[in-house]
């Protein structure tokens, strides 16, 4: 029993230290209140949504929601853009305009989920984050001085990809 309880004790410390050295943060399971997977009928109910485009085709919708306040942190946000794919929230994106507005935002994420890794070239930089519930991507491009944080369901953007493949291996062989 006794040794049972060191090994946990150990096992626990040993993820937390791994967490800290790969500059890993809190996991994150939605944005603002919403939640993964939740309908758009649901969030409709508690927020004043903003349809901006709709496929059928694809099985998705993109909003806004009216009254999302467009800051994080220090940095001023231009747009929060909500996807909607099969009914489930899948993914949020958040667009900034300027250095100072993405280095203001970077700050935040940086202390939001750690480090992340960065990936980034010559003229865009590129940090990411992969953790068992969502994937979170941060960039900006320097010739345009945009910036981009992309926060998603792995499990929901798993299924969205899996469904766009299969769409495409259907239009190569039904639409040439």
């Amino acid at each position: 029993m006794k040794k049972s309880v060191v090994t946990a004790s150990i096992v626990s410390f040993l993820c937390c230290l791994s967490s800290i050295a790969l500059g890993l943060g809190p996991e994150i399971d939605g944005f603002r209140g919403l939640k993964w997977g939740m309908s758009l009928e649901d969030v409709k109910k508690t927020k004043a949504v903003d349809i901006l485009a709709t496929d059928q085709e694809n099985r998705t919708v993109v909003c806004t929601i009216g009254t999302d306040a467009l800051r994080i942190g220090g940095s001023q946000i231009t747009a929060i853009t909500y996807l909607f794919w099969d009914n489930k929230l899948t993914s949020v994106d958040i667009h900034t305009n300027g250095e100072v507005n993405f280095t203001a935002l970077k700050a935040v994420t940086f202390d939001k989920f750690g480090k992340g890794t960065n990936d980034g070239g010559a003229e865009e930089e590129r940090f990411y984050w992969k953790e068992e519930i969502s994937t979170i991507v941060l960039t900006f491009k320097e010739p345009s001085e945009k910036g981009h944080l992309h926060i998603g369901s792995r499990k929901i953007e798993e299924q969205l990809q899996a469904f766009q493949a299969e769409q495409a291996r259907k239009g190569a062989t039904t639409d040439f």
